[in-house]
């Protein structure tokens, strides 16, 4: 337990970028440093997350610690990956803002952009060797880039995917299909039953007698990645007053420059909630009650769900299925690396000269993560000095 507490701890503290970079993350720790799962494994994780509406990167988290320690791995995992990020957004709901204009501040801030680029682009380039091993999976996964980028809808993620696994279910030949072991995670059936119960029940519940309800809904609601909570609360938190436009806009941007999920934005707006409005009487407790509610549905599904895909597993179709689904994932990577974290990241010419530099020197010599976060630094400042 303790090697996935600090495991998860070190990369609450350090995986900046917003879910897909997370996910990236993920997989050079797990994947290629502690070999937790194999690739074809990690891929099948990522592609499950994706399909269900909820925090995906969080909700592979919280199934890796599963995987290593049953329910209190996962529940341990999902403490030490989230609560850096809880902590800093509730000082920063705590505290003034005037440390948010410090120059040194943004040369660190666009460093940690940098750093995503480099750790995102590496995960495309390894993924892309081992599940784009034909022309129909190298097309799907092209065909998913182009979609990605042209059409930012959120519910355009998941549509990919399942179009993906409907393609890969009916083209994709048996020679190509690898035989590796596929996901396995130890949930029963029964366990499954349970969550799917208190899915449903806690929304009642909290639909009846809570206004805390709206962080639970916005959880369930949330597909196609972190980012589309922002429209979820904007609604019932700005435009009933509960919070003003000004304190949602900095809580907002304050998410973007801490490590960890992006629904650690509830903690901040839990600490902002009026105390006298259908909440309790206490900021701190607003805020932790707010951050357990926006994510317990997506961690809830994933337990209902996952039994049955491990079932299906076991089928060639399936296994073909999960190859279109896996190869697509590739193409949402690869269309995410270029909007937004690029997009983002890139302001003028030489620093893409800069980055692609880097880009060449951290694939050609493998670099590790402490590495990539030296010339993470090291091409920032070179950018802000010339």
């Amino acid at each position: 337990m303790s090697d996935i507490f600090f495991s998860f701890l070190k990369l609450g503290c350090t995986a900046f970028g917003g879910p897909v970079a997370h996910l990236s993350y993920f997989r050079r720790v797990f994947v290629e440093q502690k070999q937790w799962l194999s690739d074809e494994q990690y891929a099948e994780l990522v592609a499950i997350c994706q399909v269900l509406p909820g925090p995906a990167s969080s909700q592979v988290g919280f199934c890796l610690g599963w995987l290593r320690g049953g329910l209190w791995g996962a529940l341990i995992a999902f403490f030490a990956f989230t609560m850096p990020s809880v902590i800093v957004l509730i000082c920063f709901a705590n505290l003034a803002q005037q440390w948010l204009g410090s120059e040194w501040l943004l040369l660190a801030v666009d460093s940690l952009k940098v750093l995503a680029v480099f750790v995102v682009f590496q995960a495309v380039i390894g993924m892309r060797k081992n599940f784009c091993n034909s022309v129909l999976t190298y097309s799907i996964a092209l065909i998913a880039m182009i979609i990605s980028i042209v059409f930012e809808h959120a519910w355009v993620m998941g549509a990919t995917i399942i179009m993906s696994m409907l393609i890969g279910a009916w083209s994709i030949k048996n020679e190509v299909i690898s035989q590796k072991q596929t996901l396995s995670i130890n949930i029963s059936a029964h366990s499954a039953s349970i969550s799917l119960v208190l899915l449903v029940g806690v929304f009642v519940i909290l639909a009846i007698a809570s206004d805390f309800v709206l962080f639970y809904q916005a959880g369930a609601l949330v597909f196609g990645g972190g980012h589309v909570v922002l429209p979820l609360l904007e609604a019932p938190l700005v435009d009933t007053e509960l919070i003003s436009r000004e304190v949602f806009i900095s809580g907002y941007g304050a998410t973007q420059v801490v490590p960890g999920p992006i629904f650690t934005f509830a903690s901040y707006l839990g600490y902002e909630l009026p105390t006298d409005a259908g909440f309790t009487h206490n900021a701190l407790v607003n805020a932790l009650i707010a951050t357990l509610l926006i994510f317990a549905p997506g961690f809830l599904l994933v337990i209902a769900v996952l039994p049955y895909w491990q079932t299906l597993s076991q089928y060639i179709w399936f296994k073909r299925a999960t190859l279109g689904a896996c190869s697509a994932v590739v193409g949402i990577l690869a269309a995410t690396l270029i909007n937004p974290i690029m997009s983002s990241t890139i302001k003028e010419p030489l620093q893409l000269g800069l980055i692609a530099l880097g880009l060449i020197i951290a694939v050609r010599f493998h670099l590790s993560l402490l590495w990539l976060l030296g010339l993470s630094v090291g091409v920032s400042v070179a950018n802000y000095f010339f």
